[in-house]
């Protein structure tokens, strides 16, 4: 059976071309043959023709059919006296034997081209005027007048005709034919000058277009369509039937693809199909292949999608959809509460955001707050700690009341108490555990003389400090011993109290001076000559006294301006 099959590939061509491989029994041989009597019984010597192999045009396995060209028959008068007849016998299988390849009845149909002519299908290759031996024919008259006249695309008797193989009303369709060839009605040419040719064939039932211009001129048809014209035979595994529901396959059996089945033919034999959703070659092992149905976007009605299974397809609702009673898919939330569920959630997330902030913001809080000392003021019972939101009222451009070394100093109300909020700038606090301390000193004194220090805000980076607020003119005699003790500082060493790195001049000098260190390593060196270093030491020695943590011991502001005086005079003498 394989041999039946075969196919032969001419690649010396470009593209290359396929024919079939058994060329004795599967050929076609053209004939020609040269009249001069019009009424005489012309019969071609088909044994001295050489048979050609027939040229495949595709074939479709799923259809089992294959396509194949044909060539296009003619008969052309020159004059009454040449006359030219070109025929074409084709043979598809041994004649009264099963062969896999027939002509499909369903697929072709016998075309006719000409005025006053009748095409003929034989199954010799021979031209009669009787037609007892014709299988089936069609006949074309000449124009009688403009309403029957030919025109394109129109074959129904006037300059064209056509007859299908699979049966019509008048007409005798041929079965099983193995060999076949189109011939012709001899004679009855009057109009040759003007339709010098006929023209037949078997052609496949859709593709053959008649064009008026083919019923001028002399082969117009053939020189048209050299290679010829598409015909369809079926195919078919021969020697078997398919097998019974639920019995074993017989040995051999074709239909080897797992997604396959079996059917009978009309005659012998049967031929092999892909199930449905599923295409390829039933005849190969794994040939028939599932077909992705969802490749097709409109396959599924709007806001469904496709679900691609085994040999077929599902329709689904989408995600946040369902079946609704018309059968289409709806929302299962309805907009105005998607509305509603979106506010909420919006709302819970600026809630969540504002605890996240919040959250945040105390940990800060809390880390300002121990790294300032709190755990060591907290044990202070002269001094409160105040948190930064009540310091915030106060810390406005409203309030603000002068600006100094140290910060800004802003005027204001605390827990019923008129206070003065001192705000620092960058680096001029000491650091943790030093600033702990001095304001632990601080908040203990309690001096008529004093500027007392109520509290202390740790809750932020650099601590503010809350001061007694003091009206003009109530300062006393000390007020500002400590500050002056710094502005002397400043003017020796010419620098600030509070300078790079968050260096301190005052604590760097008390405590050099603790330790015995000579003031003059802290003197400017422009100013700290061999004549005013004892002028220079005795100012420093005065800046020491202001500075005292101890305010009852530091001078007055009288004592230190007659000190400053003496050492004046001095320097004139």
């Amino acid at each position: 059976m394989a041999d039946q099959f075969e196919v032969l590939c001419n690649d010396s061509t470009r593209p290359p071309r396929l024919f079939l491989a058994s060329s004795a029994v599967t050929y076609q041989k053209n004939g020609e043959a040269s009249i001069s009597n019009a009424s005489a019984r012309v019969v071609l010597d088909e044994a001295a023709i050489s048979p050609s192999p027939i040229e495949l045009l595709d074939i479709a396995v799923a259809a089992n059919e294959v396509r194949a060209y044909g060539a296009v028959s003619s008969y052309c008068i020159k004059s009454p006296a040449e006359q030219v007849l070109k025929l074409q016998l084709t043979s598809v299988g041994p004649s009264n034997t099963s062969w896999p390849l027939t002509l499909s009845m369903k697929r072709n149909a016998l075309v006719g081209v000409g005025m006053n002519m009748q095409a003929r299908l034989a199954r010799r290759m021979y031209m009669d005027l009787p037609s007892l031996d014709a299988l089936t024919s069609c006949s074309s008259v000449a124009a009688i007048d403009d309403f029957y006249s030919p025109e394109n695309g129109s074959c129904v008797g006037y300059g064209c005709c056509k007859v299908p193989f699979a049966g019509r009303a008048g007409r005798r369709a041929p079965i099983d034919l193995s060999e076949f060839a189109v011939s012709f009605r001899p004679g009855n040419q009057l109009d040759w000058e003007e339709y010098p040719c006929s023209y037949g064939m078997v052609v496949e039932t859709s593709w053959y277009n008649f064009s008026t211009p083919e019923l001028y001129g002399y082969e117009v048809l053939p020189k048209k369509l050299q290679r010829g014209v598409p015909f369809v035979l079926d195919f078919a595994i021969l020697n078997g039937s398919c097998p019974a529901k639920g019995q074993q396959p017989p040995p051999g059996y074709a239909c080897a693809s797992s997604n396959s089945f079996c059917t009978n033919t009309n005659t012998t034999g049967y031929v092999c199909h892909c199930i449905q959703g599923y295409e390829g070659n039933p005849y190969i092992t794994n040939g028939c292949q599932d077909i992705d149905e969802c490749k097709d976007p409109y396959l599924c009605p709007r806001r469904m999608q496709c679900i691609n299974l085994a040999g077929s397809y599902e329709c689904k609702c989408k995600s946040g959809t369902m079946i609704g009673a018309g059968g289409e898919c709806i929302d299962i939330i309805s907009t105005i509460a998607k509305v509603v569920a979106g506010g909420v959630g919006f709302i819970l997330l600026l809630v969540i955001l504002f605890i996240i902030i919040i959250q945040k913001e105390k940990r800060k809080t809390k880390g300002f707050y121990q790294k300032n000392g709190g755990l060591i003021l907290e044990n202070a019972n002269f001094l409160k700690l105040y948190q930064k939101k009540e310091l915030k009222p106060i810390l406005k451009s409203m309030n603000f009341i002068g600006k100094g070394g140290f910060g800004q100093v802003y005027k204001g109300v605390l827990r019923n108490v008129l206070v003065a909020v001192k705000k620092p700038i960058n680096g001029s606090v000491l650091e943790n555990e030093q600033f702990a301390n001095e304001v632990f000193i601080q908040s203990q004194i309690n001096h008529k003389n004093i500027v007392r220090l109520i509290g202390c805000c740790l809750e932020v980076d650099i601590p503010m400090l809350v001061y007694e607020f003091l009206s003009k003119g109530l300062l006393t005699e000390k007020s500002d011993v400590y500050s002056f003790g710094v502005v002397i500082l400043e003017l020796i060493s010419r620098e600030r109290a509070t300078y790079s790195n968050n260096n301190s001049l005052v604590r760097k000098f008390v405590e050099a001076h603790k330790k015995e260190v000579k003031s003059t390593e802290y003197f400017d060196k422009e100013i700290a000559v061999t004549r005013d270093l004892e002028i220079l030491d005795c100012l420093a020695e005065v800046a020491v006294e202001c500075l005292g943590l101890d305010v009852d011991q530091r001078p007055t502001m009288t004592e230190v301006a007659e000190r400053l005086l003496k050492l004046s005079r001095s320097r004139e003498l």
